[in-house]
């Protein structure tokens, strides 16, 4: 469809959508290890999720090992040992070993047995007339294998599979004309962030910068730059035409950021808005997500004249071990200033103010019992205020 086809979305395959669908449950720690019983997985993960990664981690192995016939053929012998038995996974790691040439060991300790996430990043590269000394970085805690790729002209030069990558490592790789580095070149791995695989050796970027109307899915083969034009009216500003410039994505990203500048014609000033946040993952349960931003805005209160607002915000997140559990709670910190500027003839009434808030929330909603509340403080110069909101549900069976 005209309109439809020109988002990066339109351009993925449909076995594409569950790479989405399992990297956003990664993103949002709610990923479960391959081994882990199905009557402890959450619903999506049951469905889609881990079916995914189970099935991308068999192409990933036989990627690895340059040779497919060996998993096909260490499946058949699997199920032929195994039929109507109970098994798991360690007995296929037992029939794999017999038939792999290279050691398979981190396929069944980083990628079956936890949800260590992956994420592999292009350091630095150190050029000599002959060879590329590429520093690769892993981000994640894990020691699985990378591909390496050289390309030049957008034709493949060299492939090198780099293993036991702990912290960083580096490796050297013949020149041959190579133009570009990128890893996982073929996409064969689920990774976390693709955006960090790639280093262009003859231009001071390493992607092309894109610039996308709406939002979309994230090509890694771009900085892709994502904008919205907006028109509005406001009594004191008239018409204000503004374009919204901002990274977040359709799959959640830990670092957002978006800027709205804006112009009044009837003010003839300047105006707009501007928001960064960051998110910091902690730990799989209790205190997992650390939330912190800062955001602010100006616009027009009266002819003439600005008002300023300025919030910055914590919020800490927690969480039970259980994922099948509804219980959440959060401690958010959230600090607003306003600021006015002062018409000497007409001085406003209402002055400028900055408060402070502390607020506890604590949920478990659930079918037939549901129950959230939070707690809310709130000081300022001239007062303090204390609130709490309850609600809770009960569903009996008539």
């Amino acid at each position: 469809m005209i309109g439809i086809r020109w988002f990066h979305i339109a351009d993925l395959a449909f076995n594409d959508l569950y790479l989405l669908g399992y990297k956003n449950m990664a993103r949002l720690f709610l990923d479960q290890p391959l081994s882990m019983p199905q009557d402890k997985l959450v619903k999506f993960n049951e469905n889609i999720a881990n079916a995914y990664k189970g099935g991308v981690g068999l192409n990933y192995l036989k990627n690895y090992l340059e040779d497919g016939q060996i998993v096909d053929q260490s499946i058949k012998d699997f199920y032929t040992q195994n039929y109507l038995k109970y098994t798991t996974s360690k007995n296929y790691e037992k029939t794999l070993n017999t038939l792999a040439p290279k050691n398979v060991d981190w396929f069944f300790m980083d990628y079956v047995e936890t949800n260590k996430k992956i994420d592999f990043k292009i350091k630095s590269v150190k050029k000599t007339k002959d060879t590329l000394e590429v520093t690769i970085k892993n981000r994640g805690n894990n020691a699985m294998p990378v591909s390496l790729f050289g390309l030049k002209n957008k034709e493949v030069v060299s492939k090198t599979w780099v293993m036991g990558i702990e912290g960083t490592k580096k490796v050297k790789i013949a020149r041959n004309g190579i133009r570009k580095l990128v890893l996982d070149y073929e996409q064969n791995i689920p990774e976390v962030n693709r955006r960090n695989n790639y280093k262009n050796l003859k231009w001071i970027l390493n992607k092309h910068i894109q610039f996308r109307l709406f939002q979309d899915v994230a090509d890694p083969k771009y900085h892709q730059k994502f904008f919205i034009p907006e028109i509005e009216f406001k009594v004191y500003d008239g018409f204000t035409i503004a374009s919204k410039f901002y990274n977040k994505s359709i799959i959640r990203r830990n670092f957002v950021y978006r800027i709205s500048p804006a112009y009044g014609f009837k003010s003839r000033k300047l105006l707009g808005s501007a928001s960064i946040s960051n998110r910091h993952q902690v730990a799989e349960h209790g205190l997992y997500q650390i939330q912190y931003g800062i955001n602010g805005s100006m616009f027009s209160y009266a002819p003439d004249l600005l008002f300023k607002r300025f919030s910055s915000s914590f919020n800490f997140r927690y969480r039970p071990e259980d994922l099948r559990s509804n219980k959440r709670q959060s401690l958010n910190f959230r600090n607003i200033y306003v600021f006015r500027e002062k018409d000497e003839e007409n001085p406003v009434v209402t002055p400028n103010y900055n408060v402070f808030s502390t607020r506890y929330r604590y949920s478990d909603f659930n079918l037939t019992n549901f129950l959230g509340y939070n707690i809310n403080y709130q000081i300022s110069k001239n007062f303090s205020k204390l609130s709490t909101t309850i609600n809770y549900r009960k569903l009996f069976l008539n």
